[in-house]
């Protein structure tokens, strides 16, 4: 589960984030004492023994408050001050500096993390940020001038703070119920539920008689992301959703919600590197390939219609049924010899021909909408196409036989474009997809995402011995333009 947790989501008594003075002889003087007093002994000594760049501004921010200390904040969600104490390290290890959250691609950020601590007098995680102050530390940390965020702290503005983090699961602090999505989330016994509060789905920040405000635990918080939050009246441009943020916080909107909203998500690069989940390399492939895929596919057009067409449908009879070691290598030898399934072959191979023309719409951006779906790392280490299996004689043989045909291998696809032109073919598909069907939505929405979920696979394991990738990737993500209309 994604969260968007906002800085100010708790009384500090003091403005969240303020410029570290600091002089050409250090940390000292009247700067250090006005640092300790701020933020303790233990923060501003470790500061006073590193040195900072001159092409940099050095920014303490006040992060978030333990629940023993302050409680939930004002969005129904807590931290313990032992999550505090073992997670807070996530800031420095995956966190940087960015703005209203937009944090796919590193080098649009706007500083980075330098250190975080848990400050067990005040009780609440405090960070260290050096933001880019010149051309140089832009450059030195591959990202952009943080000149807005230096000038409002410059002047005592408030810069309004907010962070985004990954947990497994929250948990009710009336209940226990363990939530792994916010569709997870308990409701209360009136609505027919069984949290004795009032209910997670319903009732986060709601006060019961004795005082008890309903809230949720996040344990093993993952911090990704520490971002400046703009609004209209800024002279900046802002993302699209960063007012509406500052008022969804305000009103109550638990940080699930607002990150469901907002699209948050953890760049690709860090969940690929960390999570348990991508132990395996060919995963890891996926997600990359994935995130890839997201910014490639919006440029691709009706290009390599000819080269499509030429191609012949791949019987999908012998196969084997969905879900079977036959199914499996079938599919996996296929990939080995450049062959990807258009959808229509894919809809008859899994037993649903004709709901091909429904899911089709959802193809032009198929891959955007893998990127940013949150359960992404599962589906891929779950899902029935994962092309794992090594296939047999009868298997290789097969797919061999079709590779001439149906293969996007550059010799195979020159020669049928060639052979095409010189016959004045008509150039289209070799047999007419089956007629539509009544298809739901939900139905067509499952067969686009299982497609687009197979094609990932298919492609990273292509990708593997491929020399002519680029070539592959066009013709594949071509198939879904083409599928599409």
């Amino acid at each position: 589960m994604y969260k968007v947790i906002d800085c100010g989501g708790w009384d500090y008594g003091e403005p969240v984030s303020q410029i570290v003075k600091v002089s050409s002889r250090g940390l000292v003087g009247s700067d250090y004492t006005s640092l300790v007093k701020r933020a303790g002994h233990a923060f501003a000594e470790s500061l006073r023994h590193y040195k900072c760049a001159k092409d940099e501004v050095p920014v303490h921010i006040i992060a978030l408050g333990a629940w023993e200390a302050f409680g939930p904040n004002r969005n129904g969600d807590a931290f313990k001050a032992a999550t505090c104490r073992e997670h807070h390290g996530t800031f420095k290890k995956y966190a940087k500096a960015y703005r209203n959250h937009v944090n796919k691609d590193p080098r649009v950020s706007y500083g980075i993390v330098k250190d975080s601590k848990f400050n067990e007098q005040m009780q609440r995680i405090e960070l260290l940020a050096l933001l880019n102050a010149e051309k140089s530390a832009a450059e030195r940390n591959n990202g952009l001038i943080a000149d807005v965020e230096i000038e409002k702290l410059s002047r005592g503005e408030d810069l309004k703070t907010s962070m985004a983090c990954m947990v497994p699961f929250d948990s009710c602090s009336f209940c226990g119920n363990k939530a792994k999505t916010r569709a997870d989330y308990c409701t209360s016994i009136k609505e027919g539920g069984s949290c004795p509060g009032f209910g997670c789905r319903n009732g986060l920040t709601k006060v019961s008689d004795d005082g008890r405000m309903q809230f949720v635990d996040n344990p093993s918080p993952r911090w990704f992301d520490i971002s400046s939050v703009f609004r209209n009246a800024d002279r900046i441009s802002y993302g699209m959703s960063a007012d509406w943020m500052s008022k969804a916080a305000s009103a109550h909107m638990s940080g699930a919600e607002m990150a469901e909203i907002i699209g948050i998500t953890m760049p690709p690069a860090l969940v690929a590197t960390d999570l348990n989940l991508l132990s395996n390399e060919r995963i890891v492939a996926q997600v990359k390939l994935a995130h890839a895929l997201a910014a490639y596919e919006p440029s691709v057009s009706s290009f390599d219609r000819t080269a499509l067409s030429a191609r012949d449908r791949v019987p999908t009879d012998n196969l084997g049924a969905p879900g079977t070691q036959k199914f499996a290598k079938s599919l996996a030898a296929l990939a080995d010899n450049k062959i990807v399934l258009s959808l229509a072959e894919f809809a008859e191979a899994t037993g649903r021909s004709g709901y091909e023309h429904a899911a089709a719409k959802r193809l032009k951006a198929a891959f955007v909408a893998l990127d940013s779906d949150q359960n992404l790392v599962n589906r891929l280490s779950s899902h029935a196409y994962r092309l794992s299996a090594l296939p047999g004689p009868a298997e290789k043989m097969a797919a061999a036989r079709l590779a001439e045909s149906c293969s996007f291998e550059f010799g195979s696809l020159q020669r049928r474009v060639f052979l095409s032109a010189i016959r004045s073919e008509d150039l289209r598909e070799k047999k007419a997809s089956a007629p539509d069907r009544q298809v739901s939505a939900e139905d067509a929405e499952k067969l686009a995402t299982e497609y687009g979920l197979y094609q990932l696979a298919a492609l990273g394991r292509i990708a593997e011995s491929d020399l002519n990738f680029p070539l592959t990737v066009r013709l594949s993500v071509g198939q879904n333009i083409q599928s599409s209309g």
